[in-house]
């Protein structure tokens, strides 16, 4: 769980935020948030990267433009998945 939680989830360089959503969708797999959300203890470090990720996500959907520019609907889905607790 600390290994995923490196970069709060987040890429590198422009496509940062683009990554961001295709970790969010890797990790949904295999419920990982549901736990985190259940379980905020057992990894303070993704607790963190988590919740860090959420702010991220916000951020860019406030200045959704230029070379950072990413899709709203998997942005919005992605916020969605981060909060799971079911």
């Amino acid at each position: 769980m600390d290994f995923a939680s490196g970069r709060n989830l987040s890429g590198h360089g422009y496509d940062a935020d683009r990554k961001l959503l295709v970790a969010v969708d890797y990790l949904k797999l295999c419920e990982v948030f549901k736990f985190v959300n259940n379980n905020p203890s057992y990894s303070s470090r993704l607790t963190r990267a988590t919740n860090r990720a959420k702010e991220s996500i916000l951020r860019r959907l406030e200045k959704n433009e230029s070379w950072f520019s990413i899709d709203v609907d998997k942005a919005q889905q992605a916020l969605l998945i981060l909060e799971s607790e079911v």
